[in-house]
């Protein structure tokens, strides 16, 4: 065991069956989860069953269980009959390694192997009716939501990333950063904007400035940021301004499940596009964004607070 540790030890298990085994309920909403995810990225807590060690089983009566996408150490314990307690590989306090590199803590044994994509696996407490998400990881949140059906809640440490994306990263979507960030400031969001001209280092457009200083929101330390795979990985939920801007995330390779159009939230086919147009035309694109961005913040807000 590390010194110092508190936290109950999560378990591998080879398959689904050996998880049932273990645990009082299997709740119906998760099986499509697992059949996606299993073996994978993702550590289920349930209510355990009695008579597990104490050390796998939590002050709540509850047990983190994945299976690993890692064969040799199913097809181990399917050899054994037995599951396999794990932990990370670091000291309390530090961050998890995600490579066999990385690892400082002594060893007796290691098999060499990285943890796919070099993130760690999401957490989800499923004992309730509602998952909860104690560390954010490999799958993305609002995946399980839409997988499950079921509208998550993100415990307390969880930040969520937000990507809006337009075209010059001018006008449309730093005024809806910009306003995101002001309506939302006392929520854990880290929210930003891109777009798909590759603009980069330009200040947001004069009219932007103009009508978004009305409703007391100021862009003027904005500067403009092409998008990149990198910030399409980052974002757990990805807002494009238009489909053309949509179709240019999946492009780069997002997961369907992070995207949600703002067009969509409005009832618009896009967003339209102000640059170049007067400062009217300007007021009525930054009405549409706020409508937007109310509904979203009400969204979010019912996933932080129970």
């Amino acid at each position: 065991m590390k010194k110092g540790r508190e936290k109950p030890f999560a378990v591998f298990v080879p398959d689904v069956d050996s998880a049932k085994e273990l645990v009082e309920e299997f709740p119906n909403y998760i099986n499509s989860l697992i059949k996606k995810h299993w073996p994978g990225g993702l550590t289920l807590i349930f209510r355990a069953k009695k008579g597990l060690p104490p050390g796998v089983v939590s002050g709540e009566g509850k047990i983190g269980i994945r299976i690993p996408d890692f064969p040799p150490l199913i097809e181990a314990m399917k050899r054994v009959g037995s599951p396999v307690i794990n932990t990370s590989a670091n000291f309390p306090g530090e961050v998890p390694p995600v490579s066999h590199k990385d690892v400082r803590v002594p060893l007796e044994l290691m098999l060499k192997g990285d943890s796919k994509g070099g993130i760690p696996s999401t957490v989800v407490d499923v004992s309730g009716e509602r998952p909860v998400i104690i560390r954010m990881g490999a799958v993305k949140v609002f995946e399980i939501e839409a997988i499950t059906g079921k509208t998550i809640l993100l415990s307390e440490g969880n930040v969520l990333n937000i990507l809006y994306v337009c075209s010059g990263n001018t006008c449309r979507s730093p005024m809806a950063q910009y306003h995101l960030s002001y309506c939302a400031r006392d929520l854990p969001l880290f929210i930003r904007s891109c777009g798909t001209l590759g603009f980069s280092g330009s200040p947001a457009t004069e009219n932007a400035i103009k009508v978004m200083e009305e409703i007391g929101v100021n862009l003027t330390a904005h500067r403009s940021t092409p998008i990149s795979r990198e910030l399409i990985q980052w974002a757990d939920l990805i807002l494009p301004m238009e489909p053309v801007h949509r179709e240019e995330v999946l492009s780069l390779g997002a997961n369907p499940y992070t995207i949600l159009p703002f067009y969509e939230i409005i009832d618009l086919e896009k967003i339209p596009d102000p640059i170049g147009k007067d400062i009217e035309f300007y007021r009525e694109v930054r009405d549409l964004i706020v409508k937007g961005n109310r509904w979203l913040e009400k969204h979010l807000r019912e996933r932080f607070n129970p």
